[in-house]
C-alpha cells in the first residue's frame, strides 16, 4: 500500500494507492477550546473503494500527527493517529472506538510494516511497536529529535535529520544499511522520498510554500535496497503524487 498526503489549512487528505478497502481519508482538525484548554475532537471521513463513506470523531493531534497523514492497516479495519502528550492511538474504522493507546509519545510519521508500526519519537529514537497492542518491540537512537521517517521501499525506511544526514534502515532489524548527506535537503522541507534504481526521488516544498517540486537524486544504492524496489508500487505512488501536487 502507498500512502500520500496533502494538507490544506485545517484539512488533511490522505490517499492510499493500491489499498484494497479504503482509497482516501479526510481529517479535519478540531478548533482550540480555551475553556477546556485543549483542541476539540476532529472528524475523520473514510472513503471506501465501493463509494461508501464513514465519518468518525477522533482526538486531534495538531502538533505532530496532523501534518503527516493518517496511516491505516492493510485490511482497512484500524487507523492510527500519532500524538504528543497522549501517545499514539489505534481506532477501529467501523465505530471509531479506541483499540489501544501506546506509550510511544511525541510521534510524527507512522509507517505500518506487517503487524508492526515504525515511528520517530521526539526523544531521539526510531521505534517499532505492535500494531495489535501498541506495546514497544524495539528502538534505536537517531541523530536528533527533529528527524523525519519516510517509507522508502517495502523493507526499508529512510531517516532524515534536521542537519540533512540521511540513513537507510532495515524495517525488520532497524539496522542501518546505508548513510549519506545531501545539500538539496537543506533548503526545502522534504514531503516524501521514494527509492528508484538509480537513486532517490525527493518531493520537497518550495520556499515560501508556493508549491512542490519532485527532484531526482542520483546516488548508488546498495544491492539489497535496489533488489527491494517494487516497480509497480513506485508507479502507483508517483501517479498519486503527480495528481496531488501537480509535479
Amino acid at each position: 500500500m502507498v500512502k500520500c498526503w496533502k494538507k490544506t489549512g485545517n484539512t488533511l487528505e490522505t490517499y492510499y494507492a493500491g489499498h484494497r478497502a479504503v482509497i482516501k481519508s479526510v481529517f479535519t482538525g478540531g478548533e482550540w477550546d480555551p475553556l477546556s484548554d485543549r483542541f476539540a475532537s476532529g472528524e475523520l471521513r473514510l472513503i471506501y473503494c465501493n463509494g461508501t463513506e464513514r465519518a468518525l470523531r477522533v482526538m486531534p493531534s495538531p502538533n505532530y500527527g496532523f501534518p503527516y497523514g493518517v496511516p491505516i492497516s492493510e485490511d482497512g479495519e484500524v487507523f492510527y493517529v500519532p500524538g504528543w502528550q497522549n501517545g499514539t492511538r489505534a481506532y477501529s474504522a467501523d465505530e471509531g472506538k479506541i483499540q489501544w493507546r501506546s506509550r510511544v509519545r511525541r510521534c510524527r510519521d507512522i509507517i505500518p510494516y506487517g503487524n508492526t508500526l515504525l515511528t520517530i519519537s521526539a526523544d531521539r529514537r526510531l521505534v517499532k511497536f505492535s500494531a495489535e497492542t501498541g506495546e514497544m518491540i524495539d528502538a534505536v537512537k537517531t541523530a536528533s529529535g527533529k528527524d523525519r521517517i519516510f517509507d522508502l521501499s517495502p523493507n526499508y525506511v529512510m531517516v532524515c535529520t534536521r542537519d540533512c544526514h540521511l540513513g537507510i534502515l532495515n524495517k525488520d532489524s532497524l539496522s542501518e544499511e546505508q548513510k549519506f548527506e545531501n545539500e538539496l535537503l537543506q533548503s526545502c522541507p522534504v514531503a516524501d522520498v521514494i527509492a528508484v534504481r538509480d537513486g532517490l526521488l525527493i518531493l520537497t516544498l518550495e520556499r515560501g510554500g508556493e508549491g512542490y517540486r519532485l527532484s531526482s537524486l542520483k546516488i548508488s544504492l546498495s544491492e539489497q535496497i535496489v533488489s527491494d524496489i517494487d516497480e509497480k508500487s513506485v508507479d502507483e505512488r508517483l501517479h498519486v503524487i503527480r495528481r496531488l501536487f501537480s509535479v
